[in-house]
């Protein structure tokens, strides 16, 4: 996964807490919003890295054949947080009312990915991920860094082939990591706000998946349990202000998340030669969260 997402979330929450202060938010007001705020991450999170890992073939084929059966390429998506407190505020400090009818505040995300058709027996591998740094300097409202590291691995095994009208079937078992880090600085000519945000997960999930090929057209459709391994997935928020001549350092708020999550899945995929494109969506029946994505790939 990759976390483009860390970063608008980030600045999502300090325009919507400069409109906070322009709206006289009590320091108790601005707490709650805050801790509502990390809460709805690490709660949203798993709907996320859900929508990162969707290949519409429910087993791609054995490495050794004619062609080798592989797949790289890059997906596109994210997920839309159940609580959408922030994108309410900003739509009316802005005057973009639409915002509040998002079914969350949104939660986008960019990756690589790529899998291998196995040897002899029926199963493939993937894996995906997200690595990058960036810095924002000598801006005139915005300073700071969010740096981003994930990755995931999966293994699935064919249990069913295609045959004509029967669809393939598959299970799998799989692992995603995924910290951030970020700490900024911005400042309006209402308020001057620091951040400090960091979130880290371990998560192990279990795939069934079944798929059916038509011609050039792929339909899929699944399940997937996520489950928080170790300390849980956590987010650790500091925030500090000073407005209107005024100063306020709020309480470090950390949240954990170590339910399990079930999620369904689903889409359509249009292949042309080697180029595979898949639409497909994800909602977490847990958390009740919305996640979609879009891939191209290369694939053999």
């Amino acid at each position: 996964m990759k976390r483009i997402f860390c970063i608008l979330l980030v600045l999502s929450l300090c325009l919507t807490s400069v409109f906070a202060f322009d709206f006289d938010f009590s320091q108790t007001e601005m707490s709650d919003l805050i801790g509502d705020y990390s809460k709805d991450i690490v709660y949203a999170l798993p709907a996320a890295v859900s929508a990162d890992n969707i290949w519409a073939d429910a087993y791609i084929g054995q490495l050794i054949s004619i062609p080798p059966h592989v797949a790289v390429g890059i997906n596109l998506g994210g997920s839309f947080m159940g609580n959408n407190k922030m994108f309410e505020n900003i739509g009316k400090s802005i005057g973009l009312p639409i915002l509040s009818y998002l079914p969350g505040a949104p939660v986008p995300d960019a990756s690589f990915d790529a899998r291998i058709g196995g040897l002899f027996l029926d199963f493939d591998i993937g894996v995906h991920g997200s690595f990058f740094r960036v810095d924002m300097e000598d801006m005139d409202f915005l300073n700071g860094s969010v740096q981003v590291n994930s990755y995931g691995i999966d293994f699935r095994y064919c249990i069913l082939t295609q045959k004509l009208i029967i669809p393939a079937i598959s299970i799998g078992i799989g692992y995603d990591h995924v910290s951030t880090d970020a700490l900024l600085t911005m400042t309006s000519e209402a308020a001057q706000l620091g951040f400090t945000f960091k979130t880290n997960a371990d998560l192990l999930s279990a795939t069934a998946q079944t798929s059916w090929n038509l011609l050039f057209m792929k339909l899929f459709a699944g399940a997937r349990g996520m489950l928080p391994l170790g300390d849980g997935i956590t987010s650790h928020t500091e925030f500090s202000a000073t407005a209107q001549g005024a100063s306020a350092t709020f309480n470090p708020i950390d949240a954990v998340n170590k339910d399990l999550s079930i999620h369904v899945f689903g889409g359509i995929a249009f292949r042309l030669f080697v180029i595979d494109t898949t639409l497909g969506a994800t909602y977490d029946i847990t958390n009740k969260d919305l996640g979609i994505s879009w891939s191209t790939r290369v694939q053999l």
